[in-house]
């Protein structure tokens, strides 16, 4: 599969295909953005472009010859993976493969190491890794992929180029998913919407499992019904979310229901709408609430992703973002 068959990442794709025309392959490279992304097929086209035997002008593998077909299969002799053992990456990989990075290629251009979340190496292979990194053998790529960059050693990241991947648009899954998977387009973007531009993660949702979460999310805050079961179910619903559904998938659902809001209000546009079966709803709370508000609302909940990711109190940032709803949607707009 050629470069060009990836969906979206226009700019990795550039640099990648740059370096191969111009053979100014770095000898490391760092791949990271959100799991499910598209990092390590990119990393797998990069190693079919690499030791492809009919290589066309752009820089890009010809995805048919027989190299081509082996890193497809996953058994290229010159292309090797490394996964965590377990919780982590152990040092007794990372030495394997510096014993075979001293030889040659078999019968590619280059041995090829692929090290798929590298940030779970533990210490002591993350610096037995780093000697490679100094003083890489030649003929040799070793390409990292994380989502969790921050977690490897600073002297590994420094010593690798970085890439980064960032999220699909929600029009470039929907497409996707209708096209691969024969879904409906309400499907499809209920689907798009909860992978939050991950297409790889978009292909292993059940949609009628996504639409039922949504609705018990939705429901138990009661944002359907524009807050009007007052303070007592904003509490209610806080602790239920606590004790129950993910803080984070609830923020996520909250923020695709308010977005929803959003744009009926700015565009009157339905067919742009992620809940577009949830219409008579929102536009229900769209009456209660004014734009500016909700794109205040909209800051709390990225304001609370990055508080969760410090380990704050959940409960009490889940209460005071549902009270600050339940204000902002407690009386109707006047005509």
């Amino acid at each position: 599969m050629p470069f060009e068959a990836i969906i979206g990442h226009d700019r990795p794709k550039q640099i990648l295909k740059a370096a191969l025309r111009k053979e100014q392959l770095a000898h490391a490279y760092l791949f990271f953005g959100d799991a499910g992304i598209g990092k390590l097929l990119t990393a797998k086209m990069l190693a079919q472009a690499v030791n492809c035997e009919e290589p066309v002008k752009s820089g890009d593998a010809c995805g048919q010859c027989w190299a081509c077909k082996q890193v497809e299969n996953a058994v290229h002799p010159d292309v090797f993976y490394i996964t965590p053992d377990g919780e982590q990456i152990k040092i007794t990989q990372i030495r394997e493969m510096q014993d075979y990075l001293v030889y040659r290629p078999l019968i590619g251009h280059y041995k090829i190491y692929i090290v798929d979340d590298a940030d779970r190496m533990n210490l002591s292979a993350a610096n037995r890794l780093l000697k490679t990194l100094e003083e890489p053998p030649g003929r040799s790529l070793i390409l990292l992929i994380s989502s969790r960059p921050r977690h490897l050693l600073p002297t590994i990241r420094s010593r690798c180029q970085g890439l980064r991947f960032a999220p699909l648009s929600l029009q470039e899954v929907q497409e996707e998913v209708e096209r691969r998977q024969q879904r409906s387009a309400t499907e499809a973007r209920i689907v798009a919407g909860f992978s939050q531009g991950r297409l790889g993660v978009a292909f292993e949702i059940d949609p009628d499992g996504v639409r039922e979460e949504r609705d018990r999310i939705v429901n138990t805050i009661g944002i359907d019904s524009a807050m009007q079961g007052g303070i007592l179910q904003v509490f209610s619903a806080s602790e239920a979310l606590a004790k129950g559904e993910s803080p984070t998938t609830a923020l996520t659902w909250l923020a695709h229901w308010l977005r929803d809001i959003l744009i009926l209000q700015i565009s009157n546009k339905p067919e742009r709408l992620m809940n577009r079966d949830r219409l008579a709803d929102i536009a229900q709370a769209g009456e209660r609430c004014r734009p500016e508000a909700i794109i205040g609302l909209l800051e709390g909940i990225e304001a609370m992703r990055q508080s969760l990711q410090r380990n704050l109190n959940a409960q009490l940032q889940m209460d005071v973002l549902l009270l600050k709803i339940h204000d902002a949607f407690e009386a109707p707009l006047p005509p």
